[in-house]
């Protein structure tokens, strides 16, 4: 639970009961003594986010879509659990009336991910996940009222056993919008447009979208 000094306590206890009071434990806490607990930054560097991937879908009518590829790479050397991965996209909307909002939680359902291949096998060093985002139309009223929305950009965070590893935000004035955000994100890449969708992706595949909220999200 990230308690290390009160984990030490119990792993001492443990260890002085012997191998025949504590039976198979007694290993198990010897070796945490010998060689410490791991540390979130312990992973800085073997864990990381590549350079994200833009689609910006021009070819439908009436919904904008934008497909998003962020890579995950591991170093050669580095031993995971998968399941304590985890990459949050927080997606930017810019209005015609010039606000850069971030989606709200009922915007939510406009989003789709997947790992583009399963199970992980970390081929070339990375894998992939893919988001779809698609911006409802929105009815002549409500843009009257709230002004047009068109995707602006994202923040991705990279998160290992909880904790935040690295940041790419796009635009860069993004990173600013989230706080407490590590030093990583000072670095962010740029991101690489494509002008073609990604492999394996059907832009033409039929999608059901979510009816637009009554009020767009805003701040």
């Amino acid at each position: 639970m990230g308690v290390f000094d009160k984990a030490a306590e119990y792993y001492q206890k443990v260890f002085e009961l012997g191998i025949s009071g504590a039976g198979a434990l007694y290993e198990m806490a010897a070796n945490k003594l010998r060689d410490g607990f791991e540390q979130p930054a312990d992973w800085l560097g073997k864990l990381s986010l590549g350079r994200v991937r833009i689609f910006k879908d021009t070819t439908r009518e009436g919904n904008e879509r934008v497909i998003l590829t962020t890579p995950v790479q591991k170093a050669p050397t580095a031993d995971i659990e998968v399941g304590d991965i985890e990459v949050r996209v927080l997606f930017f909307n810019r209005t015609t009336k010039g606000e850069i909002i971030p989606l709200q939680p009922e915007g939510q359902s406009w989003v789709t991910q997947q790992w583009v291949s399963l199970p992980f096998d970390w081929a070339g060093g990375e894998e992939n996940l893919r988001y779809t985002y698609v911006i409802p139309a929105q009815d002549s009223q409500m843009t009257h009222l709230f002004g047009e929305q068109k995707y602006y950009g994202q923040v991705v965070s990279l998160l290992y056993k909880g904790e935040v590893l690295d940041v790419q935000a796009w635009p860069r004035d993004l990173v600013a919008r989230i706080p407490q955000q590590p030093k990583a994100a000072d670095n962010t890449l740029s991101p690489d447009f494509m002008n073609e969708p990604p492999p394996g992706f059907d832009p033409n595949a039929p999608m059901v979208l979510p009816p637009l909220p009554e009020e767009l999200p805003r701040q």
